[in-house]
């Protein structure tokens, strides 16, 4: 595989990981009494918050398995683990270091070693990728890694926030759900869509994809609320389940089937981007810092709605590719109508319009690109 698009890619996920940790770029903190000695002191006690830990794992197990992946043909698969997971320990330490002197943030000592662990296994994660197929040992091979990755971001959305939870008055509040929640004929549309894409993602990234790999993932996803602090049955998850079970137990996989989901998945992102359609106004702003509003407001609820829209404009590009058309300029084409809609979003009273969806798609177009390189 060509080094250099992966390395590209390696080092963009690295300028991302410096990005999210230092924005806004606000240097002159105050160092505690004792200097920086007491300062790094202090954070080998201070812990991270839920939040901290989540984005430091999102953000460090990519690193090292692009980083695996980048340095596939340079390096034997020993000395590879040791570089990539040494230059995320590298990176860890020189932003924790950073962070001493950045306003409103703080250094952990269990950050960096929560980054290298993190690091360690998306190394050893890429490392497994034979190169000849991007495959993994066993009977399952990998054929479109980034469909893979597609389904893992829709996953990782629906379970967010990861923590388990066996308290039995949580699992009669998530039941109280099925019961008060009310049906939403917009987001059992929406789930419907995004289980059709999986479905679809799961026969191309894997060559022998079990039939019942597609509901068993979308029922066990329904009924994950039960265990899943901060969330709650929904009667809409399973109807949508259920409905894309359906469609493609009738339906054979052909382009008209994927060329159909494409169009509903464009669909629904028109309608998430423009709801609830009101341009009355008043004006406000565009925010062309990127990324802005996900940094700015709780960092945990910002990770798991770019795991969303990673997923949404990450289809928008990888299907009509799958389907045989260019990459980039559906990239840029995707990107632009991105853009415009945000514009919109300026009319649109309660909406925050900013530039960070359209870069989202372009970031997706260059993990495509990068796992594609091979073929």
């Amino acid at each position: 595989m060509p080094a250099r698009p992966l390395l590209a890619l390696w080092l963009l996920v690295a300028a991302g990981i410096v990005y999210g940790s230092l924005y806004p770029f606000s240097f002159g903190k105050e160092l505690p009494e004792g200097g920086l000695l007491a300062a790094l002191l202090a954070s080998l006690s201070a812990f991270p918050s839920r939040g901290d830990l989540v984005s430091n794992l999102v953000l460090y197990l990519p690193f090292g398995m692009v980083g695996a992946l980048a340095m596939r043909e340079r390096l034997p698969r020993a000395a590879r683990l040791a570089v990539v997971i040494g230059a995320g320990a590298a990176l860890s330490c020189a932003v924790e270091f950073a962070q001493l002197f950045a306003v409103d943030r703080n250094t952990s000592a269990v950050d960096v070693l929560t980054n290298v662990l993190s690091t360690a296994g998306g190394a050893v994660f890429g490392a497994m990728l034979r190169p000849e197929r991007l495959s993994v040992p066993g009977r399952l091979s990998v054929r479109d890694a980034m469909a893979l990755v597609l389904v893992a971001s829709w996953l990782a959305y629906r379970l967010a926030p990861f923590v388990p939870t066996l308290d039995l008055q949580h699992v009669k509040d998530a039941l109280k759900g099925l019961r008060d929640g009310g049906f939403s004929p917009a987001t059992f549309a929406r789930i419907t869509v995004a289980w059709l894409v999986v479905g679809i993602a799961l026969r191309s990234g894997l060559t022998r994809a079990p039939r019942l790999a597609l509901p068993l993932l979308a029922f066990a996803t329904a009924l994950a609320p039960l265990l899943i602090v901060r969330h709650a049955l929904r009667i809409e998850d399973f109807a949508a389940a259920g409905a894309a079970w359906a469609f493609w137990s009738f339906v054979p996989p052909s382009r008209a089937a994927s060329g159909l989901v494409l169009a509903l998945h464009l669909l629904v992102i028109t309608g998430i981007q423009l709801a609830p359609f009101d341009f009355a106004g008043p004006s406000h702003a565009f925010r062309w810092i990127p990324f802005a509003g996900y940094l700015e407001g709780s960092l945990e609820t910002g990770v798991f709605a770019i795991f969303e829209k990673f997923f949404l404009y990450g289809t928008a590009v990888w299907l009509p590719f799958r389907l045989g058309k260019p990459l980039w300029p559906v990239a840029f084409a995707v990107a632009g109508a991105l853009l415009v809609t945000e514009l919109l979003q300026t009319q649109i009273p309660g909406r925050s319009a900013e530039l960070a969806d359209p870069l989202l798609a372009l970031l997706a177009a260059a993990v495509c690109a990068g796992l594609h390189a091979r073929r």
